[in-house]
């Protein structure tokens, strides 16, 4: 797999922006990136993901010039804890409406597919131009038990090898963390970066979620955002944290 990456993105793309005060109220650079720090909507995260793998990924082909158009997998957290409600809908609900809109709004000729992920990786939606196919698949998925991120990512990059797509490509992987089954994570990121392949991670949730068992005791389920930006780091992609499901 030979692909393409853009990283750190352009000045003055969307995700280059202004950070001149840290947390200690000091003067920072003019540009700096703080994709992993910065809280905002699954909107707004997923827009700025957007318009930056549209750059990247590449413009539609000609006759002239005959390029590859990319690739973009979304991965779909399907584990029970986001049936947390500690945005305005739960997690699952805003990350469905959120990922139908991403798919939406990037150009046409870029392939989309979607893998879903609980106790295992799921293949649901091939790479396709169909945003219908996909936006129904979305609407199809059900939660279940337990969180294989590594297994999803392996799986997320199968996909792209076994495409034939020799274009650019990017995983966009959208959940409230903490792996607790299958392999892990963090390996499964580097070799995302070593084959090419940003990872764009979008943290869901807040560390205040919940979710109640059969006798309606909470069971907490903090999103862990922390691993989620490793994932990006280590892929050569971005991380944004997402307390609010507003687009």
């Amino acid at each position: 797999m030979s692909q393409n990456v853009l990283y750190p993105p352009p000045v003055g793309s969307p995700v280059e922006f202004d950070a001149r005060v840290d947390q200690q109220g000091k003067s920072k650079p003019s540009g700096s990136l703080l994709i992993g720090k910065l809280i905002v909507t699954i909107g707004a995260a997923l827009g700025v993901i957007a318009v930056l793998a549209s750059a990247w990924l590449g413009a539609p082909p000609t006759t002239e010039d005959p390029l590859e158009i990319g690739t973009v997998i979304v991965v779909m957290d399907v584990s029970l804890s986001m049936e947390a409600k500690d945005l305005p809908q739960s997690r699952f609900e805003a990350t469905q409406a959120a990922a139908k809109q991403f798919a939406e709004s990037l150009p046409a000729e870029v392939k989309v597919g979607l893998v879903i992920y609980a106790a295992m990786a799921t293949v649901v939606v091939e790479p396709t131009v169909d945003r219908m196919a996909f936006a129904s698949a979305i609407d199809g998925l059900h939660l279940a038990q337990s969180t294989a991120i590594g297994d999803a990512i392996y799986t997320a990059l199968e996909v792209i090898d076994d495409s034939g797509e020799t274009g650019p490509a990017a995983i966009v992987l959208i959940g409230d963390g903490e792996s607790n089954i299958g392999r892990g994570s963090l390996d499964a990121a580097k070799q995302a970066g070593q084959a090419g392949v940003p990872i764009y991670t979008i943290a869901v949730g807040t560390s205040a979620g919940a979710i109640f068992d059969d006798r309606e005791s909470p069971i907490p389920v903090p999103v862990n955002r922390v691993e989620l930006l490793d994932i990006a780091r280590a892929s050569g992609g971005q991380s944004y944290a997402a307390e609010s499901s507003d687009q």
